[in-house]
């Protein structure tokens, strides 16, 4: 078996294969909306000279609270059933995701990017932590490395399709990617 083919081990696995393809769609779709709502908030400010303050915000309140739920909820996150987590967090975010194309103002993106990015900083951690319980030891590595190679193609093709279907195409989509998840996670 070739070093490529047996990185590809752990997707022979139906319980993380699932999660592998929960966590692409979810990444994906996560990384498309963020450009979005970058490109919707400069939308509706275009005519404010705060422009680069509201983009700002909606980018730290996209990423940071996935750092601050790691640093100061990680212990909690290890007590809670996962796979719950994973399902609240993903009905949270599509919620949001069908919410934004009404939102009346920036302030209302800002706010509701905020609760997507708390969203996805209880997600990610209950993903990595669960994988222990759905491969065995030796395949741990592989099954990492699978995840962490989700993520990175993420960054790649997420922002590209964010920017050319713009953000009410995109929030659909990121909605839809939630639901497909949740599926893919019960």
């Amino acid at each position: 078996m070739s070093t490529f083919t047996s990185q590809l081990v752990p997707l022979r696995l139906p319980a993380f294969r699932r999660l592998f393809l929960a966590t692409l769609g979810s990444s994906v779709g996560t990384l498309m909306a963020a450009v979005a709502l970058t490109l919707d908030v400069q939308e509706r400010t275009k005519n404010s000279p705060h422009t680069g303050l509201w983009v700002m915000a909606v980018l730290v309140v996209e990423f940071l609270p996935t750092v601050i739920v790691g640093l100061l909820l990680g212990p909690l996150l290890d007590r809670l059933q996962r796979r719950a987590l994973m399902i609240a967090a993903d009905a949270i975010g599509g919620g949001v995701f069908v919410a934004l194309p009404f939102a009346p103002n920036a302030g209302a993106v800002v706010a509701l990017a905020f609760v997507a990015g708390l969203a996805t900083g209880f997600f990610r951690p209950a993903v990595y932590a669960g994988v222990p319980n759905l491969v065995e030891d030796e395949l741990l590595p592989n099954a990492n490395a699978l995840l962490q190679t989700v993520e990175n193609l993420s960054w790649t093709v997420g922002p590209v399709l964010g920017a050319v279907a713009g953000p009410n195409i995109s929030y659909a989509i990121n909605a839809a990617s939630f639901l497909v998840s949740i599926a893919l996670v019960v």
